[in-house]
């Protein structure tokens, strides 16, 4: 899956349908069954609009080390966080945390699942 994203590759679709909990988007043409749903919500919005480094502060920087930067580039606002303001510091639910992925994705933010909290984390550029 992993080779077909990143070659630009197109991704058939054909015969998709969400799961019984709308949760998920079921595949079976492909290897990984499961596609999480992504959320519209109006807070995680509201959120993004404000760019990429007011989210990572909001969601990922502790309170005591949270700072407005007005630096246009984020990379050079995660390169400034401590370790530990790089793994998000609250629990969404799995269509937030989708959502909140697929964001950072198109900022160009590489983020893993920590392998100790499984939470979401920023890896640095």
């Amino acid at each position: 899956m992993k080779e077909t994203l990143t070659s630009g590759s197109p991704l058939f679709l054909e015969n998709a349908k969400p799961d019984e909990d709308g949760l998920f988007l079921i595949i079976k043409t492909s290897t990984e069954y499961k596609f999480r749903l992504l959320r519209e919500g109006n807070t995680l919005q509201k959120v993004f609009c404000q760019g990429c480094v007011a989210t990572i502060s909001r969601y990922f920087v502790t309170d005591k080390n949270r700072t407005r930067s007005n630096s246009g580039s984020c990379r050079d606002y995660i390169n400034s966080l401590k370790p530990e303001d790089r793994r998000i510091r609250e629990i969404l639910d799995g269509r937030d945390e989708a959502t909140l992925i697929s964001k950072l994705f198109t900022w160009q933010v590489l983020v893993r699942f920590d392998s100790l909290s499984g939470r979401i984390a920023i890896d640095p550029w």
